[in-house]
């Protein structure tokens, strides 16, 4: 809504000069040579807004530069009233009057403007008066906040219901909420998760929100309360609760087994149980299928345009394999017969990570800038000085990689992980070189290279 001033001395200079106006005892006036508008439709009412109508049917003796509505609460609207502008020209326009108070009359005029091309001021023209009055102001919605519910690192469950809608239909339904933090009362300009449903009772998962990481974190309170929002935009809110994430940041998880008899200790690390130690199964796990082990360097190179599933060990011996496990190609890593360990009876299976996966891990350890150093593993790094710290738990050792032409670089230098795509073929990195302490970007790969595989379930 907004209020024009227009100066009128064209109507009184018009007047004086001897050009005629009539107006009519509904309010319609029209000058001499002036635009025809026809009476206002009023076609919808509501509390706060009402939708109208109107035509302007001749321009007069010069085009029509202006049109719109005036309206207030006084009959007779004029310019230095509120008004809106909605184009040039004859025809039909329409427009939505706003900032209205509930359960109030309001009266409505259209004009149009032209210019007399004699004297060059302004010709304004006005439709009858159009009396109309906007609905009561609906209640506001009513919702019950139901009691939280399976709280985990990064998560936790809130559920609400809907009692009214308060005589307008919901829109949206969810739950806000912040961190407990002196008298602050979560509302939708917090943190807000709206569910699916707009009706009954729903719930809703806390969690973390696309680029801003803001989680339910061990150790902290958070408040929460339902909210329901209605089509006039009226916000009710629940009851406020409080709660508090008593997990730890670190977790021990359950162990799992791959297809080859290798058994793996796990970590839960935001929301997710992650295996501690590189993969080094040679077995695939639906069907039982040996892999095929390929030497480095010609070997692997020569099969390079086989597209078969391939692993090898890292660095020189096959020793190594039991702290780095093995690498493999992206054949091996994404086929449907599957790498990952199976034995998980009634819950949800292991997988390559996503991107998803990685990004909440990297964020929950404080960032890319910083989560390396707590990802590594002491010992297994070249001259990486104080960068690896290993605080989470997650053991990243430096397997390094084999290139496309089959050739191993970086072992003792860097670490490089599958990463379950569907858009891209990528694998997220760990560096010990400059910014030790930081995560490398993820990247995109050949599906010939050959790398690391650390596997993830949901918590």
């Amino acid at each position: 809504m907004r209020q024009i001033s227009k100066i009128l001395f064209a109507i009184f200079l018009s007047t004086a000069v001897g050009c005629s106006s009539s107006e009519d005892n509904n309010g319609s006036q029209q000058p001499a040579g002036g635009p025809s508008v026809t009476a206002v439709t009023v076609v919808e009412t509501r509390a706060t807004s009402a939708d109208v109508q109107a035509q302007v049917t001749d321009a007069g003796d010069t085009p029509v530069t202006d049109r719109g509505f005036v309206y207030g609460t006084s009959p007779l609207p004029n310019l230095n009233d509120f008004a809106t502008e909605n184009g040039a020209g004859t025809g039909t326009f329409s427009a939505t009057l706003d900032g209205l108070q509930p359960n109030t009359t309001y009266y409505v005029r259209a004009y149009a403007i032209n210019i007399d091309a004699a004297t060059g001021n302004e010709r304004i023209s006005y439709s009858a008066d159009k009396q109309f009055q906007t609905t009561a102001a609906p209640a506001l919605p009513t919702v019950n906040t139901l009691q939280v519910t399976d709280i985990k690192q990064i998560s936790a469950k809130a559920s609400g219901q809907l009692v009214s809608a308060g005589g307008s239909s919901i829109v949206e339904l969810g739950i806000c909420f912040a961190e407990a933090t002196g008298s602050v009362t979560p509302t939708i300009n917090n943190w807000k998760v709206p569910a699916l449903e707009t009706a009954g009772t729903f719930i809703v998962t806390l969690k973390g929100i696309t680029n801003n990481a803001q989680w339910i974190l061990p150790g902290k309170t958070y408040r929460y309360r339902a909210y329901a929002r209605n089509q006039e935009g009226n916000v009710g809110y629940g009851e406020t609760v409080e709660f508090t994430n008593n997990t730890n940041f670190i977790m021990e998880g359950p162990n799992c087994t791959d297809a080859s008899g290798n058994t793996y200790e796990t970590l839960i690390l935001a929301d997710g149980i992650w295996m501690t130690s590189n993969l080094k199964t040679t077995i695939f796990s639906t069907n039982n299928t040996p892999l095929t082990f390929a030497a480095r360097n010609s070997a692997w190179w020569g099969n390079i345009n086989t597209n078969s599933s391939r692993y090898t060990n890292p660095g020189d011996a096959s020793g190594n394999v039991s702290v780095h496990g093995h690498l493999y190609n992206g054949y091996a890593a994404f086929n449907t017969a599957g790498l990952t360990p199976v034995n998980v009876p009634q819950q949800t299976t292991w997988r390559i990570p996503t991107k998803t996966d990685w990004d909440n891990l990297i964020a929950y350890l404080g960032g890319s800038a910083v989560a390396g150093k707590k990802l590594k593993k002491p010992g297994t790094w070249l001259n990486d000085g104080s960068n690896s710290d290993d605080s989470s738990g997650f053991g990243a050792v430096a397997s390094g990689s084999i290139g496309n032409n089959g050739v191993h670089v970086n072992f003792g230098r860097n670490a490089f992980f599958w990463v379950n795509d569907s858009q891209n073929l990528q694998a997220m990195a760990l560096s010990a070189e400059s910014s030790a302490a930081a995560v490398g970007p993820i990247a995109n790969l050949n599906m010939v290279a050959g790398i690391s595989v650390r596997c993830v379930r949901d918590y």
